[in-house]
């Protein structure tokens, strides 16, 4: 209990990330609560300055939100967590970072206006400052899209699948489209 509510206070970075990995084991065994586990994450996540830390951290939220919370946990943590990885996204120092903060929202996000800025992100509409995103983001989000239902996620693929450049990258995301 102590550790994970003062887990943040542990100065040394690889200290903190031990201490994340530990808690992690908690929840497995499960003494912790998942829900708790990602509690201590969403108040950390944005104080997180270590790029591991943050990067793991953002695994263990993907990984809580949909295998271990229940569905009205899931709904009522997603605007919260949403909201933590976008502002991640915003304030991150390196694109590596941005990169990391920008995949975490795109694995977890469910609310419509969540969904509507990855949509006009793929339309290439809106820009994230200092996120290159590349052939096989661009083919993520197409795929992130059509998962989540979109009304439009029928001409969302065929209009990914005509932006490929890559031959092998096209025929992989030709065999993924039907599911």
């Amino acid at each position: 209990t102590y550790l994970l509510e003062h887990v943040e206070e542990f100065t040394d970075p690889v200290t903190r990330g031990a201490a994340w990995i530990t808690l992690s084991d908690e929840v497995l065994e499960p003494v912790i609560p998942a829900r708790d586990f990602l509690e201590a994450i969403l108040r950390v996540l944005p104080r997180e300055t270590t790029e591991q830390n943050v990067q793991l951290l953002i695994g263990y939220a993907d990984e809580l939100f949909w295998r271990f919370l229940p569905a009205a946990d899931r709904a009522r943590l997603a605007p919260r967590l949403e909201a933590a990885l976008r502002s991640g996204i915003a304030r991150s120092p390196s694109s590596s970072m941005k990169s990391t903060y920008f995949n975490g929202f795109r694995s977890a996000v469910t609310s419509a206006d969540g969904v509507r800025f990855l949509e006009r992100v793929w339309r290439r509409e809106e820009k994230v400052p200092g996120l290159t995103l590349a052939e096989p983001d661009e083919a993520g989000m197409a795929l992130d899209l059509a998962v989540r239902s979109v009304p439009n996620a029928a001409a969302i693929l065929e209009q990914q699948r005509e932006r490929f450049t890559n031959p092998d990258r096209k025929a992989r995301f030709e065999f993924v489209m039907p599911a």
